[in-house]
């Protein structure tokens, strides 16, 4: 069951030559590394995140990065277009 809710939550991050991985974290909002995004940072490039749950259905939407941390390399991307996708269940709470 977790594979599946990962499937429809992951998305391949792309900014100019750099691609990797994203994941949806709310209807408009999506995770990934931020050396996937530098390219936009640091000369205005355009951020585009796919999603291909099932191969052949897809949906490409624009974002822009809101919240990054280099030391950490993680970067919070806003969706332009919100999706009806499910995201991945986080928890509030520490362990």
């Amino acid at each position: 069951m977790f594979d599946i809710e990962i499937r429809f939550a992951a998305c391949q991050v792309s900014c100019g030559e750099t691609s990797g991985t994203g994941f949806l974290v709310s209807n408009d909002l999506a995770i990934t590394a931020r050396h996937c995004v530098r390219e936009a940072l640091e000369d205005s490039l355009p951020i585009v995140l796919s999603f291909r749950p099932l191969g052949h259905l897809h949906s490409d939407v624009n974002g822009q990065v809101v919240a990054e941390d280099d030391e950490l390399d993680i970067a919070l991307i806003s969706l332009h277009s919100p999706l009806a996708a499910k995201p991945l269940t986080l928890v509030a709470n520490t362990p």
